[in-house]
Order: C-alpha cells, then sequence, then structure tokens
C-alpha cells in the first residue's frame, strides 16, 4: 500500500508537470500574451482524480487536488498535489524538487501538442515510507480545450535509491499515472 501511495503521488507530480509543460508547448504554438514586467505564468488545476500505478506491485494511488504554474521558458515554476489516498485508505504527501522542471515539445498536428517533462524529482511522504521518484514524463496539450493529459505513452517515473517503505516500494520500480489539467488564468 505505502508503495502504490508513494508511487501515485509521484505520478501526481508527473502528471502536473505534464501538464504544465503541455500549457507551454501550446503558447508556443499560438500567439503569445503579452509579456508584462517580470513575465507571465500560466495556472493550472487538476480536472478529476489523478491514478498513479506501481508497474511492479499493481498497488494504485489516486490524488483528487493539484495545482501548477509553467512559465513561458518552458518550464514548470511550481507544483502541488493534494487529497492522496492509496490501498486502506493510507495517505501521503509529495514534495516537488529541483524545480524548474523543463518541458519540451515533440510535435505540433491539429491543435495537439505532444511532449516531455524532464528533470523530474519528487520526494513521497507517509506512514512508514520515504521515498524519491525521478524521471521524465509525457504530455498532450489540446489548445481548443486548454486541456493537457498526462498517460504512460512511454516515459515513466522511477523509484530512486534509498526507498524505505517497509518492501511496499522498491528501488527501481516504475510508475504509470494517468491525469487531466486544465488551465485556469494567465497571471502576469
Amino acid at each position: 500500500m505505502r508503495k502504490q501511495l508513494s508511487l501515485l503521488l509521484g505520478g501526481a507530480a508527473m502528471a502536473v508537470a505534464i501538464l504544465v509543460a503541455g500549457n507551454t508547448a501550446a503558447l508556443a504554438a499560438t500567439p503569445a500574451p503579452t509579456v508584462k514586467s517580470g513575465g507571465i505564468e500560466v495556472a493550472f488545476v487538476q480536472s478529476g482524480s489523478s491514478t498513479y500505478k506501481d508497474t511492479t506491485s499493481g498497488n494504485t494511488l489516486t490524488c483528487t487536488g493539484g495545482s501548477a504554474l509553467v512559465n513561458p521558458a518552458a518550464t514548470i515554476t511550481a507544483f502541488s498535489q493534494s487529497g492522496c489516498t492509496g490501498p486502506l485508505g493510507i495517505s501521503a504527501m509529495l514534495t516537488a524538487d529541483g524545480l524548474p522542471w523543463a518541458m519540451n515539445a515533440t510535435s505540433v498536428a491539429g491543435g495537439v501538442t505532444k511532449g516531455t517533462i524532464t528533470g523530474i524529482t519528487v520526494a513521497v511522504s507517509g506512514p512508514l515510507c520515504m521515498a524519491t521518484l525521478t524521471g521524465t514524463v509525457d504530455i498532450s496539450y489540446t489548445n481548443s480545450t486548454s486541456t493537457a493529459v498526462i498517460s504512460p505513452d512511454g516515459n515513466l517515473l522511477t523509484v530512486k535509491s534509498g526507498a524505505s517503505c517497509l518492501g511496499i516500494i522498491v528501488n527501481g520500480d516504475v510508475i504509470d499515472f494517468n491525469s487531466t489539467w486544465v488551465e485556469t488564468s494567465v497571471i502576469t
């Protein structure tokens, strides 16, 4: 259960990062908003629940809320996830480390920008469990709906060495995630 919770939280962080990356790619594909002194940031909120699944144990973590900020330099500058619970209702917290995270557009077609978020590091903590998730995630952003979707299309998070979760989360475990994020505002 702890493994699932930790992995899911890491997935949530990745989802947020991907969401933000998707929006940045969309900004690059459309006319840019006016940049005032200090620049702009685009805010996103999670839509529905995010799920994070440990591909080894099959445990799943579900997070019900989240937010992120992306700037015009294609980086995620802030990330948070909330309401995360795993098996038996065990809760977990995550902390985004190493911000900003880089976003990279790989293709633009039909109003959809696809890409990755790289440099993700998320510290996961819960009852008797501490772990760090690192890696790259895939994201797609649809201009017409201002929506970013994170899905396990190939790039996943990995549990970094040093995990201590009573064997529930093990070094090297892989986490996949599914999440949807909606652009809420442009902050100048």
